[in-house]
């Protein structure tokens, strides 16, 4: 798992999130809160794909 801290105002990180895992196929924004100072974004996200691992490329 990768944490990646943002220094952010609250709303446009929030924005910037959601358009980003958007882009993820098969993720879904459950629930996105931030802390009171507008510095922290916590995300629930839920992966409704299979846990595989990509084919190896055929070459």
């Amino acid at each position: 798992m990768q944490v990646i801290v943002f220094r952010e105002e609250g709303n446009k990180l929030q924005a910037l999130l959601q358009e980003w895992l958007g882009y993820i196929p098969d993720v879904k924004i459950h629930k996105m809160s931030q802390s009171e100072t507008g510095t922290q974004v916590t995300l629930t996200i839920f992966y409704t794909g299979t846990m595989r691992r990509p084919e190896a490329a055929q070459g």
